[in-house]
């Protein structure tokens, strides 16, 4: 199976994007509701292939900015780096720079450890603006 992948440092299970959010709103309750107020076709498939085409589309183009095979951030990781980067001014805690530290070396099969390094900690934090980057959506023109 290919897609999305998320992992674990002990376990790997790929899944693509659609797959996972068919998933959730099943779970939640969400795909009942949308079918009994829109009906039997409401969409669904679509957008979940739709999801999987974007989710391979991510994969593909982080891969090509780093020439290598990467692992893909899992939603709890893109989460984190959203609010980081809508907040970063230059400065990381060591809160913040251990919490990068965790997610650059399950994406990228790294053992970086803390440093006091400036330029080592924005040479991070740079390769994973690169990976969250990747993860916007292009806009249709």
């Amino acid at each position: 199976m290919s897609g999305i992948t998320i992992n674990t440092m002990s376990k790997k299970k790929a899944v693509q994007l659609g797959d996972a959010v068919e998933k959730v709103t099943e779970i939640t309750g969400i795909k009942s509701l949308v079918k009994y107020m829109a009906g039997e076709d409401c969409g669904c498939k679509e957008r979940k292939e739709k999801l999987n085409e974007w989710g391979e589309s991510i994969k593909q183009r982080v891969n090509d900015i780093f020439k290598r095979q990467i692992n893909a951030l899992t939603p709890e990781e893109y989460q984190y780096l959203d609010q980081f980067f809508s907040t970063y001014r230059g400065v990381v805690n060591i809160s913040q720079q251990q919490k990068l530290l965790d997610i650059n070396n399950r994406v990228f099969s790294q053992k970086l450890q803390y440093s006091t390094c400036g330029s080592c900690v924005l040479s991070m934090v740079n390769q994973l603006k690169k990976v969250y980057n990747a993860y916007t959506i292009p806009t249709q023109e």
